[in-house]
């Protein structure tokens, strides 16, 4: 049975009880003790904290996964435990950091900011913040017995520190004119563009829950295609209730004589923008569908005051993708994910998370059905 979350009173108590001494090579790479501010570090869930969603939208790096939303969404749907930190500085806020509690009897206990989240930032205003911030990072884990602790993008590790992941990030600015936005992407995606807009293909735009099911009903044929299941369709469902109805969020559906063949789901927040998810049924490829939804899934997020996208995490080797990503001119970078393991007492290098092609095989085998259930019996303990 699950414990019951811990008080900001109790969190106190047990980061200063603590006296077991932090790896000599945990900081290697950050900023030296002398440099260091004394922060007062809370422990909160945003579910039960009127403040956090506003301290968030005052950071220029937040995005949707930094919201109280998103974390309801993996709370309701895999019961992972928010355990979210505020540090202060004499009463200034200086840093706000996104983590979840994954627990699994198969895959162990670790912390993850955030699980399913391409990216999630710690949101520093005072880079000082860093070190500090960390070391009581590792104190929660080893007060809570976790395996490891990731993190996911830049912002508190040191250029030293030893990447446990490398992904490929891509982000299009929406602050050109339109006109110049589409002079910037392909040749190929271009032709594909006016190809669709040849193929009577109708587009709309969507909050309502019918639409994120069509999305997904096409994300379970994509992911079987893709050899992977599908996370559950409650997932979608907490997305829709948590995001989308609320306005963090809209699909995208692309129509021929009325049937729904491709489909994207966009998240928001104020002028940042993240393509999530996207899928489309392989029958009406060639009238080019995706390149359909997405174009006119810019024109909206335009609309709607975005001034960048963000593509979403890509695989290395995921080169069909990312050449996509690349056609609509986006700017690409690297994408690092930090893992410190606490059996090891160190930051860890590379590692490899690749499923082996004989589960894609499966997946790509079993009946539609199976592959969905499959989906919601493994994603609860995967992150």
């Amino acid at each position: 049975m699950r414990s019951a979350p811990r008080s900001r009173r109790e969190i106190g108590i047990i980061v200063v009880s603590l006296t077991a001494a932090i790896p000599l090579d945990f900081m290697s790479g950050f900023v030296p003790s002398s440099a260091r501010v004394p922060l007062r570090i809370e422990q909160i869930d945003p579910a039960s904290d009127q403040d956090w969603d506003e301290q968030v939208s005052t950071h220029p790096r937040a995005s949707v996964f930094h919201g109280s939303a998103w974390s309801a969404v993996l709370s309701e749907v895999y019961g992972h435990r928010a355990l979210y930190l505020r540090a202060w500085n004499e009463g200034r806020l200086v840093a706000l950091l996104p983590l979840m509690e994954v627990r699994s009897a198969i895959t162990g206990r670790r912390g993850v900011s955030l699980p399913f989240s391409d990216y999630c930032d710690p949101l520093l205003f005072d880079h000082s913040a860093a070190a500090e911030l960390v070391e009581q990072l590792y104190r929660i884990a080893r007060a809570n017995r976790w395996k490891f602790f990731e993190l996911r993008g830049a912002g508190l590790t040191g250029l030293s520190t030893p990447v446990s992941k490398t992904y490929f990030a891509h982000r299009l600015s929406l602050t050109p004119a339109l006109e110049t936005i589409f002079a910037g992407f392909d040749a190929s995606n271009q032709r594909a563009i006016r190809k669709a807009e040849r193929s009577e293909l109708a587009v709309e735009f969507s909050n309502d829950l019918a639409s994120v099911i069509e999305l997904f009903d096409l994300h379970a044929q994509t992911r079987r295609r893709h050899g992977v299941p599908p996370q559950p369709r409650s997932f979608f469902e907490a997305i829709h209730r948590h995001l989308v109805a609320p306005g963090l969020g809209f699909t995208t559906i692309v129509r021929k004589d009325d049937r729904p063949i491709a489909a994207a789901l966009y998240f928001q927040q104020g002028a940042r923008a993240v393509y999530k998810f996207g899928a489309s049924d392989v029958r009406y490829q060639e009238h080019r569908p995706n390149n359909f939804a997405m174009w006119h899934g810019i024109q909206e997020l335009i609309r709607r005051g975005a001034e960048e996208l963000h593509f979403g995490r890509s695989d290395v080797g995921q080169e069909g993708l990312r050449r996509f990503k690349l056609s609509w001119g986006a700017e690409e970078s690297a994408l690092n994910y930090y893992r410190f393991d606490l059996r090891q007492a160190g930051w860890t290098g590379e590692s490899s998370s690749t499923v082996p092609s004989s589960a894609n095989h499966l997946f790509r085998l079993l009946p539609l059905a199976v592959n969905r259930a499959a989906g919601a019996l493994i994603y609860p303990h995967l992150d």
